[in-house]
């Protein structure tokens, strides 16, 4: 009987614990999300969220800005910049063209500080320092993208263009600092048709490359596209922000 009751009071306490650490857990969580929702109130969510984002109040006009390189560009870094041009100059509806050589004028800076390295290799490592992080500003005089490598830069771009706030001539870039890098050294998708045919989204964008932006697709029984932490998100609709650049488009 003792036996019996001491078993029904260790349950008890078990579920208590679990009880408390759900509770506190989801309290955490709950802050967590309040605290992001406040710090980027009134701006676009960008997908995915970077490691370290911090608004300011001002706020840099989009109209009159040009976009310089100044390193000796890559055609992967030309491609990058190219990009940027293509989705500020449809929300500007004016040109904002391409230069290369050091900066002086009001302009976005991209600067690659490293190697191409625009494809992953074996040994590839997470985090701040990884082949893919990348550093963003923007102030009221002018912005910048730095990056290690080509991929780097070509993802900082991608996150600026969905910065866009306003169009024609109040089109702006909110002043802000990003650090972002990716959680996995190494990301895919595995589409095994061996099951059946593709699945909507890919049998309708016409051509496999319309997913991946630059990545290769190996052409094994089972094909695997093997897409980018960020190109992921131009095969979901609801998802995929207008002002990304998937594929060919």
């Amino acid at each position: 009987m003792a036996g019996r009751v001491l078993t029904r009071r260790f349950k008890a306490s078990l579920r208590t614990r679990s009880l408390v650490r759900w509770a506190l857990c989801t309290l955490v969580l709950v802050q967590a999300f309040l605290v992001t929702a406040w710090a980027v109130a009134g701006h676009n969510v960008l997908l995915p969220q970077p490691q370290q984002i911090r608004y300011g109040p001002r706020q840099l006009r989009i109209r009159g800005l040009g976009i310089r390189l100044v390193t000796d560009p890559s055609i992967e870094d030309r491609f990058a910049a190219e990009q940027l041009s293509s989705c500020l100059s449809d929300v500007a509806e004016e040109p904002v063209r391409v230069s290369q050589g050091e900066a002086s004028d009001t302009l976005i800076v991209l600067r690659r500080t490293g190697e191409v390295g625009a494809l992953p290799l074996p040994g590839e490592h997470p985090g701040p320092a990884s082949r893919e992080a990348y550093t963003l500003k923007v102030t009221a005089e002018r912005g910048e993208v730095q990056a290690t490598s080509s991929a780097g830069l070509f993802y900082g771009v991608q996150t600026l263009c969905q910065l866009i706030e306003g169009n024609a001539a109040e089109a702006v870039l909110p002043e802000v600092e990003i650090r972002d890098w990716p959680s996995l050294a190494y990301r895919g998708t595995m589409v095994d048709m061996s099951h059946g045919p593709l699945p909507t989204g890919l049998r309708s964008s016409g051509n496999w490359t319309s997913l991946p932006v630059g990545r290769p697709i190996s052409t094994t029984s089972t094909v695997k596209p093997v897409l980018s932490w960020r190109d992921m998100r131009c095969s979901i609709p609801k998802v995929a922000s207008p002002r990304m650049k998937c594929g060919g488009s």
